[in-house]
């Protein structure tokens, strides 16, 4: 077997440089002391409230794309919802694009079916099968979703009507949530763009001329300069901040303006975890804005007292590091779709069905 080891040190040492600058880019100089700036909008974690434990669910997702020997692409996705009592719920979803169609359209359309699976289950389940006053967690950031939601010229026909299918199963769920007083808290684990601290900047004070670096995130900043400290990041209203270029056009919708407004922050719950963010309706937060205010983007009203119920909500079904939610843990294991499943179970099924021979393209049989 090839020992690529000397190799890869003597590249690394001779690019330390260049490496350690993408890796830890905010600590270029800049007229804002990033340090400074971070912990003045880093909290501690609201005092316990004793609340009793609510019934509690979560859905997540989970895809696989096949490409078949005809060049063909293959589209498999799934969506589970577990929860109190044993709950289980499900959905699953077949697609086939055609080889001609470019492979981000491929990319994109799987990740659209994926979310119209993930969200037709939630707003399903939300809509007949939850507890009124429950709570349901949702995988994933909430807020940049939308903004997506538009179909680019080259491939609005690929697409076919996926992202009107999303929008509509999006806001039927925001619609159910509030109607039957279920609380949605949407946890995603990374991000990668530095929009609250923009919104905190704007909302200064601040240094003139100061800016956030162009390459910094919001998770990346808070990790580094929070010293490992439980608590959460002051909390914002997210409203027109993602609708630029294309997606703008998507405010003139009736039904999108009377969306809610999201709130979002990022927290801590366990001395030096990793930080996750946290998405919910504004409604949630005490916050009656909806899309259709031309806000882009502000602190919350109430700042971190108003995340109160959330941050108990969090705290109780929290596991530690390696769970930071026990029920999106628990749903992400039973739902996730191995590849080796979804070519030797799923796809022979599928062919048998179908009665036509079904099988990976070569470079795909070498993996599986």
């Amino acid at each position: 077997m090839a020992d690529f080891l000397d190799k890869l040190s003597r590249v690394v040492d001779e690019n330390r440089s260049a490496l350690l600058e993408g890796l830890r880019p905010e600590g270029r100089p800049s007229a804002l002391d990033l340090g400074a700036f971070v912990s003045r909008h880093w909290q501690a974690l609201p005092a316990r409230s004793g609340a009793a434990m609510r019934p509690a669910y979560a859905v997540d997702g989970s895809l696989s794309q096949i490409d078949l020997d005809n060049g063909s692409y293959l589209i498999i996705a799934q969506a589970l919802c577990i929860g109190q009592d044993a709950f289980e719920d499900s959905q699953v979803d077949v697609q086939v694009l055609p080889p001609t169609t470019p492979r981000p359209t491929a990319a994109r359309f799987a990740d659209l079916v994926q979310r119209y699976r993930e969200l037709s289950l939630a707003a399903e389940v939300a809509a007949h099968r939850l507890p009124e006053g429950s709570l349901l967690y949702l995988d994933g950031a909430l807020y940049g979703l939308l903004p997506q939601l538009f179909p680019s010229a080259e491939d609005e026909d690929a697409l076919r009507d996926l992202p009107e299918l999303v929008l509509e199963r999006y806001l039927r769920l925001m619609q159910v949530a509030r109607e039957r007083r279920i609380d949605l808290v949407a946890i995603a684990k990374t991000s990668r763009e530095a929009t609250h601290a923009k919104i905190w900047l704007e909302a200064g004070p601040a240094p003139s001329g100061a800016q956030i670096p162009a390459d910094v995130s919001d998770s990346g900043m808070l990790q580094r300069w929070t010293e490992g400290r439980t608590g959460l990041s002051a909390p914002v209203l997210l409203g027109r901040w993602g609708f630029t270029g294309g997606s703008a056009a998507l405010l003139e919708r009736e039904d999108l303006r009377r969306a809610p407004a999201i709130a979002s922050c990022f927290i801590r719950l366990s001395p030096w975890d990793e930080v996750l963010r946290v998405d919910l309706p504004g409604w949630q937060a005490g916050d009656e804005t909806t899309l259709a205010d031309p806000m882009r983007g502000r602190p919350l009203p109430g700042g971190a007292d108003a995340l109160s119920r959330t941050v108990e909500h969090l705290r109780q079904d929290y596991g530690g590091p390696e769970v930071y939610n026990a029920l999106l843990y628990s749903v992400d294991r039973e739902v996730r779709l191995r590849r080796q499943v979804a070519a030797e179970v799923y796809l022979p099924l599928i062919g048998q069905m179908l009665a036509l021979p079904l099988r990976p393209d070569r470079s795909s049989r070498r993996f599986l």
